[in-house]
């Protein structure tokens, strides 16, 4: 998901910039967190919002397995292959 948010900016960005060199015809598309564009605006900070989390949330995980053993590492990603 991070990945696909961080592809959505820079294709915004990379198609204004064709756009202003005049490579690309005009779409009306904003740039990200510069432009402001009402609710293009607010999606890019929900988005950005988002990418924190996911940022958090693998902080996390990655403290909490630092303190665990390896076997609690492997058992516990075993509950998660049996989950599914």
């Amino acid at each position: 998901m991070a990945y696909g948010l961080a592809l959505l900016w820079i294709a915004q960005v990379v198609i204004n910039l064709g756009v202003n060199t005049g490579l690309l015809p005009t779409k009306g598309l904003t740039l990200p967190f510069i432009s402001y564009g009402g609710s293009s605006l607010v999606v890019c900070c929900i988005s950005l919002a988002i990418l924190l989390r996911i940022e958090w949330e693998r902080r996390t995980l990655l403290l909490s397995t630092d303190s665990m053993s390896k076997a609690q590492i492997a058992a516990m990603a075993k509950g998660v292959r049996d989950a599914r």
